[in-house]
């Protein structure tokens, strides 16, 4: 994955991510038929990008630009009228055995499909137990390693669920995803504890620095 930053001279020590996406045309810039560029920087204005870049293919191939059907079908997980109300009648409905907090977090990461992930819990009751502390779902762990095709715990811990996000969850929490996705993929005790110690390794680097420095490097591990 590539993320552009600003202005870049050598040594420069505090550098920022660049605000402003490129659509290039290299017919217009470099005599390239055929070739269109779209360098894109943040994910809430992917969609308009995209757009323009979509807009830009159908100018060049003498076509309509038909653009109607993006701006108002719902991402994944977004069949939502009201976000408000959807969430409050999560909340009344949820399972028994699963928080407020759990449930709360649960909606608000996977939209309109959550019930996607509660399906394991009809499977196995004990799924709707919490990672270690955390507010993660031993079912988003099982949905992560069957629908999401997660291999290694830095994957659930860092891609697919929230467990790392905001810094070190703790060793326990660690090894207890770590045994959830062990029992769905089969891994040896030594597999087990070899994706533990990778992630102890990887948050004992960040280990107070916050949330943000975390984010940063689900890039470098990918």
């Amino acid at each position: 994955m590539l993320v552009l930053f600003g202005d870049y001279e050598t040594g420069a020590f505090q550098l920022s991510y660049g605000t402003r996406s490129r659509l290039v045309d290299h017919f217009r810039d470099h005599g390239i038929q055929g070739l269109i560029t779209l360098a894109g920087v943040r994910y809430t204005t992917a969609r308009r990008e995209a757009g323009r870049a979509v807009d830009l293919v159908a100018k060049k191939i003498g076509k309509p630009a038909r653009r109607e059907k993006s701006s108002v079908t719902p991402v994944f997980g977004g069949d939502i009228d009201s976000f408000s109300e959807f969430v409050q009648q999560g909340l009344e409905h949820r399972p028994s055995g699963l928080g407020i907090e759990a449930a709360r977090a649960l909606l608000h990461n996977y939209g309109s499909r959550y019930r996607e992930v509660l399906k394991y819990a009809a499977e196995n009751p004990a799924w709707i137990e919490t990672v270690g502390t955390s507010n993660v779902t031993k079912a988003e762990v099982v949905h992560a390693v069957r629908e999401e095709m997660a291999e290694r715990l830095e994957d659930v811990v860092l891609r697919r669920t929230e467990l790392g996000t905001a810094g070190y969850p703790g060793r326990a929490a660690l090894a207890d995803c770590a045994q959830s996705m062990a029992s769905e993929l089969g891994w040896e005790r030594s597999r087990l504890q070899n994706e533990v110690d990778r992630m102890e390794r990887f948050f004992s680097l960040h280990r107070g620095t916050g949330g943000q420095a975390v984010a940063d490097e689900k890039v470098a591990m990918q």
